[in-house]
Order: structure tokens, then sequence, then C-alpha cells
């Protein structure tokens, strides 16, 4: 094996070799990736460079690795700039000639194109006008109406020609303008890119020449991957499957081509010192909130694709399938009756993966039909998580406004007031038992000047915050009514803006 070494040494190496590289695997963080290429070359005795072209210029030089299989000893890694501006203009020229060659090529078939109409415009205008136009004496002799039936038979053989020759030429030109099309996106793409690249030399010493594989790996900015999620729920068996993508997408300089991909939650580096702490002198709060990390999801983990893959680098997505986890779910129907009278069914499924559920976009379905689109909050192993499938038309909810108020039975005050009162009656048609969770609110009050007095049947506490639920069973066929009362109150001339 060639001895794995620290990089950029500046050591001058011999002869060069230059060898066609691959890219082999990539491995792709947060705004960074990972690169591995692989070369194979023949090498002379001593001491000599195997040469790396047209790396990118995103490539962090401090990252370098080389390591390999042969009978050498590697040296070190020297990395060099390559401007490519030449190199670019003259592939640029090279398209636009191309380009002009079609684009001549097409100015022909047009004419060919109006050359046929105007033939196939004169043939038929032949038949039509052939009796006037003949002489009398050969329009009167015995055999002019086959003449003129010949006339017209040889004038649609032309004409049929003619249009196969004009359907040729139009297909041709279509072809044609498909490769101009193809040529500007290919002028337009080199013409904007920064040809200038980096070179890695790797130096090796070998004992006889003979064959050696070096391979490069280092780490590339403008790389990322998100995750997305399709989560079907079975409602037979009450599981639900929930398979992880990743979308990945990269702009780093170099086309990553039947790669070997995995992708990383960690970070692609950490800085090698322990944070520090400054001091913190207490003060007035200026009212703003403090912001907080969110929680870890534990350990980095890392998939990888079944399959080899092709990520340009043009800033397309590419999916890639990565796992699967077959989950067992509790139903719960979830309403918002003071948003929509609808209900949402709603599987709750612990995480039983060893890694963390990163937050994301989920398509959610119903056995095989698509209900619709979510997101997925972030989730740590044993966590759980609530999977929405959509609106179950089988539970009715209807809210109406309660005009009878047991809150009007309270004393008169010398405050203003104001009460509001609604019902929601929720029926079950599912044809089983459904849990059951109702979301209401009231206004919430933060000033003592300003009162909220309020009553729910069944009862339930209402927390400081005003957003509460009711949480219940309910049978097949069954209803039940919730019944939200709620009085504000405030100071002569105080009028709040209130919630109705």
């Amino acid at each position: 094996m060639i001895a794995l070494m620290a990089l950029l040494a500046s050591q001058a190496f011999a002869d060069d070799v230059v060898v066609t590289s691959r890219v082999e695997s990539v491995t792709v963080f947060q705004g960074r990736a990972r690169v591995t290429r692989v070369a194979t070359a023949r090498v002379p005795s001593g001491r000599s460079d195997i040469v790396f072209d047209g790396l990118p210029l995103s490539l962090d030089n401090n990252s370098m690795t080389a390591e390999g299989e042969g009978r050498a000893t590697l040296l070190g890694v020297d990395m060099r700039s390559v401007r490519g501006t030449e190199d670019r203009d003259e592939r640029v020229r090279e398209l636009r000639a191309d380009k002009q060659e079609r684009e001549d090529q097409m100015g022909a078939l047009n004419d060919i194109i109006a050359r046929v109409q105007a033939d196939m415009a004169f043939r038929k205008s032949i038949v039509p006008t052939a009796p006037s136009v003949l002489r009398e004496d050969l329009f009167l002799a015995g055999d002019a109406p086959d003449q003129l039936a010949q006339l017209s038979s040889d004038v649609q053989d032309e004409l049929r020609a003619l249009l196969r020759e004009q359907r040729t030429a139009e297909r041709q030109i279509r072809d044609l303008a498909a490769e101009v099309s193809a040529l500007n996106r290919d002028i337009s793409r080199i013409g904007s890119e920064t040809r200038d690249s980096k070179r890695a030399a790797v130096g090796i010493d070998a004992s006889a020449g003979g064959t050696v594989t070096v391979h490069l790996s280092y780490l590339v900015s403008n790389a990322n991957w998100t995750p997305r999620y399709d989560a079907r729920f079975d409602p037979n068996s009450n599981r639900v499957r929930l398979d992880l993508s990743g979308v990945v997408t990269q702009s780093t300089g170099e086309d990553w081509m039947d790669a070997s991909l995995t992708v990383s939650t960690g970070a692609a580096t950490r800085g090698t010192q322990p944070p520090t702490l400054t001091p913190f002198i207490l003060g007035q709060s200026s009212g703003g909130v403090v912001a907080r990390s969110s929680a870890s999801l534990a350990l980095v983990s890392e998939f990888e694709s079944a399959r080899t893959v092709d990520v340009p680098s043009d800033g397309s997505a590419r999916q890639i399938r990565l796992a699967s986890l077959d989950l067992d779910a509790e139903t719960v129907h979830r309403t918002v009756p003071r948003r929509e009278p609808v209900a949402y069914l709603t599987a709750r499924v612990t995480n039983t993966a060893d890694w963390g559920l990163m937050p994301g976009p989920v398509n959610s379905y119903l056995g095989s039909a698509f209900v619709g689109r979510g997101n997925l909050s972030a989730t740590p192993p044993s966590g759980e998580v609530d999977l929405s499938f959509g609106v179950d038309d089988r539970v009715a909810v209807e809210r109406v406004r309660v005009e009878d108020l047991t809150l009007s039975q309270r004393p008169l005050s010398n405050r203003d007031r104001q009460q509001w009162g609604f019902e929601t009656r929720i029926t079950n048609r599912t044809g089983a038992p459904i849990e059951l969770t109702v979301v209401e609110q009231i206004p919430a009050s933060r000033e003592d000047r300003f009162e909220v007095e309020v009553a729910t049947r069944p009862e339930v506490t209402v927390p400081t915050e005003g957003v509460f639920q009711w949480e219940a069973t309910l049978a097949n066929g069954a209803s039940e009514e919730f019944v939200l009362e709620y009085e504000v109150s405030w100071p002569e001339g105080e009028r709040p803006q209130v919630l109705d």
C-alpha cells in the first residue's frame, strides 16, 4: 500500500505522469462534500508525479489527502493553479462554428422548401386551366380526354414527390433546430464558466516500474442535500411506511458521474479548539426573544445510495432513495373548528431507527392515493411525531354560535364587556371508534385591565396562552358536543382588539 500522507508538500518531483481520473465516491454534507477521485497509471522506476488535472477551484487545499495501491511510496501532494481562459474561448469558438454550420444547412433547406412550394403551386394550376389553353384542334381530338387524364395523373405523381421532399426538409430543419438549441445552451454555460482550475501532483517513489492506483480525496463547497419523505398509511393494519430520500444539488465545478454517493447528517469539518465562554452581564431585557438552538438529533448518520448516480454540476436536483421504516401508528382525528370545520386523520408514530429524522417535506398517501404535502419535524431516535393524512370526510364537524350563554348569569359590573359562545358538534361515521382531539382558542390577556372569563363543556383546563384542546373517544355513529364560552371585559373607553 502507498502510505497515506498529509498534503501540500513543497518537495520537488521529477517526471509528470498525467492521468485521466474519475470521481469514485462522494460524501455530501450540509454545504460541502468530500470527493474521492481514482486513477491508475504506469510509472517508471524512481520518483515521478501522478498529475490530476481539471480539479475544481472550490477545492479546499488543506483538505487534500492521497492513498493508493502499488509498489511505491507516496511522497506528498503539490497543488498548482491552472488558467483556463484560453481553453474556454477556444471551445466557445468551436461551438459557434458548429452552430453557424447548422444554421447554414437550415437556410439551404428553407430554400428547398420555398422552391418545392412554388413548383407545387404551378402544377396545381395546370390541370384546371389545361382545356382553355389547348388549341381547339387538339382539344377536339378524339383522344383529348385521355390526354387530360394522363396529364392529371402525372401532375398528381409530381405533387406527391414534391410533398415528400418538403416533409423530408422540414424534418431535417427540426433536427437541426434542436441541435442549435443544444449548442446555444453549451455556449451559454461555457461562456459563463470560469475555466480556471486546480491541478494536484501526487509525488511517488517507485522501487520498480509498474502500475499504481491513487485515490485522491478533498473537500469542495457548493454542495448540499436535503431530506424528503414519503409517508404511506395503511388503515387496515394501522401501520405507516416512511421512505427517506435525499435531494442532492451541487455546483462545485465538476460533474459526479457514475459515482457512489453517501449523504451525511454531520458537518464536513469541525474546529480543533474547545469553545470559550465570555462574561455575561445582567441587564434590562431589550424585549426580544433569545434564539435557542434546535435539539440535536444525537449521533451523526450516513446513508449510502444503493447504486451509483450522476449528479452534474449545474445545480439540478437528483433524488436518491436512502432508507425505509415500517412503523406502528396510533391514529387520532384532529380538528381545529375555529379555522376549518373538518377533521384531519393523523397517525402518531415512534421513530424506531437508530438515526434521527431530519426536518423536511413529506408526501402523504392514504393507501395508494396521494392526499397532500406537509412537513415532518425533527425527531430523534425513540421520539414521537404526528403525520397527517388529510381530511377524513367520514367525521362530520359543525360549529355554531351559542346565543344562551351561562356567562350571562354573572353579576353586572362597571366594566364594559362582550361575550361569545360556540358549540362544536362532531359525529363519527367511520365504522369504528376513533380518538378525537378538538383544538380551540380564547384571547389571552397579559394586562390586568383586560380580563377574560371562560367556561367549557366538557370542562377542561385552559392555559394562560389561550390555546387548549379536548380529547375524547367517540364511538361509531355517536356524536358529541364541545361548548366554549368566554367573556372579555375592560375599563370603559379602553376596548381592546378582540378575537371573534
